[in-house]
């Protein structure tokens, strides 16, 4: 993509405007709770000028996808490895190993996270029109983290049930944002009911770049296609990895790939509601790929949200009022 192909600020006006609108035909039947997970409308929107085949995002797609950011013991310096979907006032959905111990060392903490941000060096997030104005996002949300939740059979070896909830310790009411939303869970659950083999998914990110190796500064996206599951696995078998139901692969080619830094990060597919009610669900989660991004023979590896909905369900209802602690 040759340029950032942004949304001037009327079209900003114009999403927040449709959001509430769209909401507001529904009715007030949203999440009466900060924990209560959303359903289309309240989650997921998608509108027909979202921007495809570039890699650069706009200021405004996808507005779920939130960055971790880890504290370094002693110093503060403040650290970005791995991303996360919000999916509820209180809640994001990210990678297990991104709260493991293994991956979060002894120096750092994991403290918080940014939401609706765009650009990590700069707050509010600023773009220069076609004509020469110069245009502002609102300022990304800096949230504290109270509870960090790994699935209970999170195996840090072969990086299976690589799943984790994240409490915030306030709610984010982003039903009056332009540049915040929750993502939907998949319509269906179980591994059976989401295997989407040859579908189209975006994953986005500030992960590595093909560029120059090193995280990127902006919100970046990819648009990958889900692999079938036996010749996957028959792949990773070469490389001692086991595939479990699970997980699914979807990979985009050569150069075309989450990487590090992605971690923890959606991936995400467009689907329809039975009135034809476009909207957008959270499918994978970023775990693992090989060491160097986007060899065709490798696919990228994710866990399968579909599997995990009744733990997702069944931890947050655990937690609502639960006592603020860390996973180890």
């Amino acid at each position: 993509m040759t340029s950032y192909a942004l949304l001037s600020l009327t079209v900003l006006l114009m999403v927040a405007q449709l959001k509430a609108q769209l909401i507001a035909g529904f009715g007030n039947s949203g999440p009466s709770t900060p924990d209560e997970l959303p359903q289309h409308p309240y989650c997921g929107t998608s509108f027909s000028f979202k921007v495809y085949g570039g890699h650069v995002t706009n200021l405004l797609e996808f507005p779920w996808t939130t960055l971790l950011e880890y504290t370094v013991v002693g110093s503060g310096q403040k650290q970005h490895k791995c991303g996360a979907s919000f999916i509820a006032q209180r809640w994001l959905l990210t990678a297990a190993h991104c709260v493991h111990k293994d991956f979060v060392g002894a120096n750092r903490r994991l403290t918080g996270a940014r939401l609706g941000d765009w650009n990590k060096t700069s707050n509010p997030d600023c773009v220069t029109a076609w004509n020469g104005k110069r245009e502002c996002a609102p300022p990304h949300i800096q949230a504290s983290i109270d509870l960090q939740l790994m699935h209970p059979q999170f195996d840090v070896a072969n990086l299976t049930h690589d799943i984790a909830l994240l409490r915030l310790a306030q709610p984010v009411d982003w039903s009056q944002l332009m540049h915040v939303e929750p993502v939907c869970l998949p319509p269906a659950r179980g591994a059976s009911a989401d295997q989407l083999v040859g579908s189209a998914a975006d994953v986005s990110g500030w992960g590595l770049t093909e560029h120059n190796n090193q995280p990127s500064e902006v919100k970046r996206k990819a648009v990958l296609y889900v692999q079938p599951q036996e010749p996957c696995r028959a792949s990773l078998s070469k490389h001692n990895y086991t595939l479990t139901d699970g997980q699914l692969c979807a990979s985009g080619g050569i150069n075309v790939d989450s990487c590090a830094g992605d971690s923890g990060g959606p991936l995400t597919v467009e689907a329809y509601t039975p009135q034809r009610d476009r909207f957008v669900y959270v499918a994978g989660i970023v775990s693992y790929g090989k060491r160097i991004c986007g060899e065709s023979d490798f696919p990228g590896v994710y866990t399968r949200v579909s599997s995990y909905v009744d733990w997702i369900e069944q931890t947050i209802e655990s937690n609502r009022n639960a006592s603020a602690k860390a996973s180890s």
